[in-house]
């Protein structure tokens, strides 16, 4: 009982409070992110008004053909080699976030200084990315698909990972 004696629960309820505001946060600002489904229809609004003669009409078409995969066809299949790379992301984020967290009650431990709120979003930021990984990995895959000079409409094996 000696140690919930020790600690100081006006930290604690800050702590948990500061938790709370981050949670509720994340999810204001997501849902004020554009819907894939209103994006797509934009997209394809402008496609429709710049005509397929325009120049950049094919790497409109392939980011739609991308978005219409991502909303409506299963998730991608993943390579042995990316969910090694998905699975050292999540380890290298979950260390990151653990060693943050770590930190910043460390920190309070000895009372209020403004490098708590540094290390806390540090903290909270790698958690974030942990959960986020996977998305990370695919957005990689379409980073060099774009980079490597992929022409004309992505197929729908390409999309979904399928024939690896």
């Amino acid at each position: 009982m000696e140690l919930f004696q020790k600690v100081e629960w006006d930290i604690v309820a800050a702590a948990i409070g500061t938790v709370i505001t981050a949670i509720v946060a994340f999810y204001r600002i997501r849902s004020a992110l554009p819907k894939p489904r209103t994006q797509l229809k934009t997209d394809l609004e402008i496609m429709e008004l710049i005509g397929e003669e325009h120049e950049r009409y094919p790497e409109m078409k392939r980011s739609t053909d991308i978005l219409l995969a991502d909303i409506y066809l299963r998730r991608p299949q993943f390579s042995a080699a990316e969910r090694r790379s998905i699975w050292g992301y999540r380890i290298l984020f979950g260390l990151w976030t653990v060693g943050f967290t770590f930190w910043t009650f460390y920190l309070l431990r000895s009372g209020w200084s403004w490098w708590v709120l540094l290390t806390g979003m540090l903290a909270f930021g790698g958690l974030i990315n942990m959960i986020n990984t996977q998305d990370l990995v695919v957005r990689s895959r379409k980073f060099r698909k774009s980079r490597d000079g992929i022409q004309g409409q992505t197929s729908k094996a390409e999309l979904t990972g399928e024939g690896r």
